[in-house]
């Protein structure tokens, strides 16, 4: 039987040889402190996503691609944050006794009360977070192997077994920000364990601003390695940094001027985690498929680990296309610096050099996702700290803002908003990511930060090894299929041509070529923004409708050009009289 519905194929090699737009519209997968994992949540405006995911680096990621890019749309699918967060080893500048010890707790105080009574798998709890409580959860058997994440936190509590009481005294158990974990009520188990994930990535740095004794001394610190700082504080045994998840255990005698710096960083998701919000957008959620772009704003372990989770994106991209959704990815791998997690701790990555990041890079076979390597720093729009972030952040936040034919590095639309200074400056290294295929931040010398280019991770003779054709081809395969879908059982006059029987009569073809012609026309080259130069269609006319029941339409598109190198020849000259 023939396949059924419009099915879109998407040519390559054409340039070789010779509806409304969703453009604006983006999806991130990520981390956050609330949401539910699985659920997709639409922004057009940066109050409901803080109100929706308190905060993490997917919060970040929506409110800087909502400030720099306003008037798109902005949708967010919670990942399941796996991958535990960390902190690095601290390093002292100056000779003073103090010891800083960095440990981690919840950002905000939890309070965990039993409401229906009996042992892990039928007691429920309600939960209540800076708070805020949740409705009662019943509990799960594994609870005291694997423990259970907490809602509205990086915080995962592993209970104790026993036969927990609720009723008129009913076990409370509470985890305050400083990290004690306490049993104030009730007869039930002891209290259990927890671990914790800081908030986001990091640059702590604790400066003694008055010597002395803890309890006399006093310190400032910063969250981004002095950019900004807090106002002096007088030392205490603990002290949690509000809203980051970090507690500073000071001991020993402090002298003016000593600092201890170290970086952590928030959890993230391994590719299983990945793969199960990959398939719910590729079923139970297909219908909610509107956006263009979706952004995979987390971190990989290596540039080996990014080459296998483009493989994974680029496998679920063409998994949508054949239900008609048509979308490209981005996606970041890290580099030398990049600061990852480990289980617990971090690691600073020095093993991803230049050369190994290209030879990922090669190896790739995907030109439905932008790959993106290279970090810059950039001054949050929802903080207004400074952060380490990937060139996937700039190039996402330019893309939704962009028209689909405008490349993100069109110097034309100026820098890249918010950040301001490059850890990897593409012209300034002896490894190039640009001609690599790699899409990345340079500098043209002092000023603005610039994406280089928008690129695919595929060959560069594909058609689509540019953002900027893909995106444009994505619209036009829209919109043909939109048209075309009133041609499903559509009774159409058919004649003999040659040999072949039921092929379709001269009349009908010519109509559908027009009518393609004029609805790609209308979207892409007299719509504004105008996305494409001119466009075609063509109807198969040697194909027998009675034996394959298939309308075959070929559309076709001309895109822009965008010159990378401009020449300019000048002289002098004496212009005789």
């Amino acid at each position: 039987m023939a396949n059924y519905g419009v099915k879109v194929q998407q040519q390559d090699g054409n340039l070789g040889l010779q509806s409304g737009s969703n453009a604006n519209t983006m999806l991130v997968m990520g981390c956050a402190l609330a949401g539910i994992v699985g659920v997709i949540y639409s922004f057009s405006d940066p109050v409901s996503a803080t109100s929706t995911l308190v905060g993490g680096e997917g919060l970040e990621a929506v409110q800087y691609c909502l400030k720099t890019s306003p008037g798109s749309t902005m949708m967010f699918m919670p990942t399941n944050p796996s991958t535990r967060g960390g902190v690095g080893a601290v390093t002292q500048t100056g000779t003073g006794a103090m010891v800083v010890t960095p440990t981690l707790a919840p950002q905000a105080a939890i309070s965990i009360q039993c409401s229906t009574a009996g042992t892990l798998g039928t007691a429920a709890f309600i939960f209540t977070v800076g708070g805020v409580a949740s409705a009662p959860v019943v509990s799960a058997a594994g609870w005291s192997s694997t423990g259970y994440f907490i809602p509205g936190t990086y915080t995962n509590w592993v209970a104790t077994a026993g036969a927990y009481v609720a009723g008129g005294t009913p076990d409370i158990y509470t985890i305050s920000t400083t990290g004690v974990i306490a049993h104030p009520q009730g007869t039930g188990p002891a209290v259990g364990s927890f671990t914790s994930s800081p908030v986001d990535f990091y640059r702590v740095l604790v400066t003694v601003t008055l010597g002395g004794a803890v309890g006399t001394s006093q310190i400032t610190y910063s969250l981004d390695n002095g950019n900004s700082t807090s106002s002096a504080l007088v030392t205490a045994a603990s002290y949690a940094i509000p809203n980051t998840g970090i507690v500073l255990g000071l001991s020993g005698t402090a002298n003016a001027k000593d600092t201890y710096a170290f970086v952590v960083a928030p959890p993230t998701f391994a590719n299983t985690d990945l793969t199960s919000n990959l398939t719910l957008i590729e079923t139970t959620l297909l219908v909610q498929q509107i956006e263009s772009l979706i952004w995979v704003a987390g971190s990989v372990a290596s540039a080996a680990a990014w080459a296998t989770q483009v493989a994974l994106l680029e496998s679920a991209a063409v998994t949508l296309a054949g239900s008609n959704i048509f979308v490209r990815f981005i996606v970041g791998g890290p580099t030398v610096g990049t600061v990852l997690q480990n289980a617990g701790s971090v690691t600073v990555d020095a093993a991803d050099t230049d050369a190994t990041v290209i030879a990922a890079r090669a190896g790739m076979s995907a030109p439905h996702v932008c790959v993106c390597a290279g970090d810059g720093f950039m001054t949050s729009s929802y903080s207004g700290l400074q952060f380490r972030r990937n060139t996937s952040w700039g190039a996402a936040a330019r893309a939704v803002g962009n028209a689909a034919s405008q490349d993100i590095g069109a110097r034309e639309d100026g820098g890249i908003a918010l950040f301001t200074l490059l850890a990897r400056d593409d012209f300034a290294t002896g490894e190039n990511f640009w001609t690599a295929g790699i899409t990345s931040f340079q500098t043209d010398g002092p000023g603005p930060i610039f994406i280089s280019q928008g690129l695919m991770g595929t060959v560069s003779t594909s058609d689509y090894y540019t953002l900027t054709n893909a995106r444009v081809v994505d619209r036009a395969s829209r919109i043909g299929a939109a048209f075309l879908k009133r041609y499903q059982l559509k009774k159409l006059s058919t004649q003999t041509r040659g040999q072949t029987t039921g092929t379709i009569r001269e009349d009908a073809a010519a109509k559908i070529e027009t009518g393609v012609k004029r609805a790609l026309k209308s979207g892409l080259v007299d719509g504004n923004p105008q996305d494409a130069v001119a466009v075609g269609a063509q109807t198969v006319r040697t194909n027998s409708l009675y034996s394959t029941g298939q309308l075959n339409v070929n559309g076709s598109v001309q895109p822009y050009a965008y010159p990378t190198a401009i020449n300019f020849t000048v002289g002098v000259t004496v212009q005789a009289s």
